[in-house]
């Protein structure tokens, strides 16, 4: 059963800019054309599927790089032979300089401080590494041995991509209303299609990356997939590769979009709460709770493990009128969640910006382009990191 908030304490969880944008009934096409299709974008192209005159195309466009809006690439750790393991340390706050002396930080995904004093740690490690050992190392060196309330190991992930088509037409950003209506959100895509963002193809390891500049792309397009020419073009052009300039870049993108699957447009309303809800579900009900998730309106991203039936949500919790409204609108998710997999919930995490200690893009600098591997050999993930950081090319997901 889904909870109730008073409408008077409406909550709205984007910005005044994106509302007004979002008003736009060819805008928002605009917004789930780029969500439900990977790059390039054509604008030529773009206003020919959309039948959107191509001078309206571009002033939109223009609009869509505001600095309050990104649009972040979805794609499947397992498909780049990753793995996320998370670790919750109750009673346990972490600060910047406990997470860069730790073992294993060149895998680090996020590492997170709650309202409760708790904190989360997220790697993303490769599949040979034993999450074992970095869960013993780790403890051992924070020196938290009494303060690991659980860990979760997940293979796959994938972006949510709600329709603002939709959501416009059937309830405006309000997100209890978008709970009562999302069931009915239809399968626009195959990127909104759980059962098709989960299916495994047989691959000879990480057949995505061609060289070097793959990954570097992809982190680009986690960051922001609208930056990701312009940011190709700039690397191309720091290493003094400017021939034949358009043509590389076109190749570098392909070979991306070839494991993109769509992208996620979020607003960075810093003011905004976030949640996160770890559970474990039966494998049949996984299916039916990613799907819910993979449209809801506030969901941003999934990790499930199907052999076990563990999952790790991400929610935006849209600001309210003082925290009464803010623990009913959790309550309301929780309840929701629950109901699509009777108790399944384990743990539900509330933080805000200024609690992420950090949060990085890939780990692209710890591959090895030549022997198509992820590189163990933690001097030389130092060496890395350092050249690509001088470069400034390491990014924050903040």
């Amino acid at each position: 059963m889904v909870g109730i908030i008073d409408k008077k304490q409406q909550l709205l969880g984007y910005t005044h800019e994106i509302q007004k944008m979002l008003a736009e009934y060819r805008l928002r096409r605009v917004v789930d054309y780029i969500q439900y299709n990977n790059p390039r974008y054509v604008f030529s192209q773009m206003s020919r599927d959309l039948d959107i005159p191509l001078s309206t195309i571009l002033r939109y466009m223009e609009k869509l790089r505001s600095p309050n809006i990104r649009f972040r690439a979805d794609f499947n750790i397992g498909d780049l032979d990753l793995k996320l393991v998370v670790l919750k340390f109750k009673g346990k706050s972490l600060s910047k300089h406990e997470i860069e002396k730790l073992p294993y930080r060149h895998w680090i995904a996020a590492a997170i401080n709650d309202t409760t004093n708790s904190s989360l740690i997220m790697y993303r490690i490769p599949l040979i590494m034993d999450e074992a050992d970095i869960i013993e190392d780790t403890i051992l060196k924070l020196r938290v041995s009494q303060n690991l309330e659980y860990r979760q190991i997940l293979s796959m992930s994938m972006l949510a991509k709600p329709s603002f088509t939709y959501y416009m037409n059937y309830a405006p950003l309000d997100p209890i209303n978008a709970i009562e209506v999302n069931d009915n959100h239809p399968i626009v895509s195959r990127y909104i299609d759980y059962n098709e963002l989960v299916k495994t193809r047989q691959r000879t390891s990480l057949s995505i990356v061609k060289d070097k500049i793959d990954l570097f792309g992809l982190a680009v397009a986690e960051f922001n997939v609208l930056d990701l020419e312009e940011k190709l073009e700039a690397y191309f052009k720091m290493i003094r590769k400017t021939r034949r300039l358009m043509k590389n870049i076109k190749t570098h993108i392909e070979h991306i979009s070839s494991i993109i699957r769509g992208n996620r447009m979020i607003s960075l309303n810093r003011g905004n709460l976030k949640m996160i809800i770890v559970g474990r579900a039966r494998t049949g009900c996984l299916e039916n709770l990613g799907q819910r998730m993979l449209t809801y309106l506030y969901t941003y991203s999934i990790a499930v493990n199907p052999e076990t039936g563990g999952y790790v949500i991400s929610f935006d919790v849209p600001p309210g009128r003082g925290s009464g409204v803010t623990r009913a609108y959790v309550g309301t998710i929780v309840n929701y969640v629950n109901s699509l997999c009777s108790n399944s919930v384990i743990d539900t995490i509330i933080y805000n910006s200024r609690s992420v200690v950090e949060y990085f893009t890939i780990p692209f600098q710890n591959y090895d382009y030549i022997a198509k591997t992820w590189i163990i050999d933690n001097s030389i993930l130092e060496r890395y990191l350092n050249k690509w950081r001088k470069n400034g090319l390491i990014f924050y997901l903040l």
